[in-house]
């Protein structure tokens, strides 16, 4: 099977509301981290609400059966739509969340499912705020030629970070200040107030 097939099954796989609940993140095959740059922050643990939309909320519990991970939460008007796992991760002075639908491998009794990483920045975490930037579009689209060789284009506008974790790693690393930085529309920024801990 071609490595296209392979990620457009992927990408079909995850077009589901993970998929479109982090749709401004960076989506790579492989992680982008080693063992060592995963952190884990308590004061991510508990319940936090969407300041622009207050009818979402995001809950980060410790997973009980992963070293240094999260169960994270997505609730939509007290209903949960899904569950999916997530992990912290430190390249030099920036701080990544990586969600990664681990579960849903597990059980799935396809071989050809290749989920994908979802990769967010996270500019600031405190015990009552924290905030999630995703991507920033614009700077994405005029720096194509940087990741013309790694990126792999599947139907639904999707484009997947391919290449190798360590290439992930070192472009993280390159250019995230620039990548993950703030659009002039702001619309790349995810703020949120704690409701609770747990």
């Amino acid at each position: 099977m071609g490595s296209s097939v392979a990620l457009r099954i992927s990408a079909l796989f995850c077009l589901s509301l993970p998929l479109i609940v982090l749709s401004g993140c960076l989506y790579t095959v492989n992680p982008a981290y080693y063992p060592s740059d995963i952190v884990f922050l308590s004061e991510l643990i508990g319940e936090w609400q969407d300041q622009a939309n207050p009818d979402h909320e995001w809950i980060f519990r410790p997973a009980e059966d992963k070293e240094k991970a999260y169960d994270f939460i997505y609730k939509m008007e007290g209903e949960q739509q899904f569950i999916i796992s997530a992990r912290l991760f430190k390249l030099e002075d920036d701080l990544f969340l990586d969600f990664f639908p681990e579960e849903e491998v597990k059980a799935s009794k396809s071989g050809l499912v290749v989920p994908l990483h979802m990769i967010a920045k996270v500019n600031i975490v405190r015990e009552d705020y924290f905030e999630l930037v995703y991507l920033n579009s614009d700077w994405a689209g005029e720096n194509t030629k940087i990741f013309e060789n790694q990126i792999t284009h599947v139907e639904g506008s999707i484009d997947i970070l391919s290449s190798r974790g360590d290439e992930n790693r070192m472009l993280l690393i390159k250019y995230a200040q620039k990548a993950f930085s703030l659009q002039e529309d702001g619309k790349n920024i995810i703020k949120f107030g704690r409701i609770s801990t747990e």
